[in-house]
């Protein structure tokens, strides 16, 4: 694994503070993962987060977006849930949702430059660019600190060509929240490197770890 964070293993009740809202086990983001090979980018993540849940019921999963440059503005987007589970989507300012909570800070300290400081969670619009891979297991226990609680694994795999030139060779982040955004968890490969030629830039970057932290 290139890149990593490891959040927090929370348990208990609906009050317990997952960050930057609360829900405990059922709204808790543990682990994201970024690794690569000479043709893809590839994903996996660890919640509490039950991927069945809706917004009428509680608050569905949120996709798995990708900041190049680390600016705190997400160019890319796949979409996790529903009949576009997969699909990776080029995307603006505007065609993301936004999370409930303001003011909250980028991996690099800053401001969301979202309204009100919000955090990005799913994807509304943009441009479908191809198809990529997900799958969602089914809820698992014996895992992390709270080895009763239940747990749900997300892996994913993008092509690198999906990903327009312009971005290889630049630093990323990738995060993920519900979309409510109670738990936002991101993976932050270092921003300083050396872009290797061409189709090996887009993961140099992932070529170091993050440690454990909040999300």
């Amino acid at each position: 694994i290139k890149g990593y964070t490891v959040d927090t293993d929370s348990t208990g009740n609906s009050s317990q503070y997952v960050n930057p809202g609360i829900g405990g086990q059922a709204y808790d983001a543990e682990a994201l993962y970024v690794d690569f090979d000479a043709n893809k980018l590839y994903l996996g993540l660890i919640t509490g987060h039950n991927p069945a849940m809706t917004n009428a019921n509680g608050w569905a999963p949120g996709d798995f977006l990708i900041d190049f440059g680390r600016d705190g503005i997400f160019e890319y987007g796949l979409k996790t849930i529903g009949v576009d589970a997969g699909k990776l989507y080029r995307i603006g300012k505007n065609d993301v949702q936004l999370g409930l909570f303001t003011g909250q800070t980028t991996p690099l300290g800053a401001i969301s430059p979202y309204s009100g400081g919000k955090n990005a969670v799913s994807i509304t619009g943009g441009t479908l660019v191809g198809t990529g891979h997900i799958a969602i297991s089914n809820g698992f226990k014996g895992y992390g600190q709270y080895t009763q609680d239940t747990h749900y694994a997300y892996e994913a795999e993008i092509a690198l060509n999906l990903f327009a030139p312009e971005f290889w060779g630049k630093a990323f982040d990738v995060q993920w929240a519900m979309q409510c955004g109670n738990d936002v968890i991101s993976a932050d490969p270092p921003s300083g490197f050396v872009p290797e030629p061409m189709s090996l830039a887009l993961f140099a970057v992932a070529a170091g770890d993050q440690g454990a932290g909040e999300g």
